[in-house]
């Protein structure tokens, strides 16, 4: 008894959890895009304003940010191209430690955003880049 018990427990928190915490298929984006802080898309920023940075939000509108995918090229990073996937508005650790290899002169894409909209609908958002300085 005490052993279904456990596995139901385990097996319950592990759907659970797997349904918050996961990468959303790339959608249609809509014509709302993303700004990090005060920083729009195609904006520099320096790299060390840049670390400071915790995560990112909707230019306008109620949307929850549930997932996106961060691409890194450039300056130091020696013909590589750097892909995170991050979940949630704010950068996880991952994401953090991908950052803290930057560079000047390194530029930084989000793509495939998804959001939630006020109304519980999930949608896209459009892409945005940044120059690292």
């Amino acid at each position: 008894m005490k052993f279904s018990i456990v596995l139901f427990f385990l097996l319950f928190t592990s759907i659970v959890y797997s349904q918050q915490a996961k990468m959303y298929p790339c959608r249609t984006a809509c014509n709302i895009g993303i700004q990090m802080s005060d920083h729009k898309s195609g904006d520099s920023i320096s790299l060390f304003y840049f670390l400071k940075i915790v995560g990112i939000k909707p230019e306008r509108g109620k949307f929850t940010i549930l997932s996106y995918k961060i691409t890194m090229d450039g300056e130091g990073f020696n013909s590589e191209i750097w892909e995170v996937e991050n979940i949630g508005e704010k950068f996880t650790e991952n994401t953090i430690s991908y950052f803290r290899k930057l560079r000047p002169g390194a530029y930084v894409t989000f793509d495939c955003i998804t959001a939630k909209d006020s109304y519980g609908y999930i949608t896209g958002l459009k892409s945005a880049f940044y120059l690292v300085r």
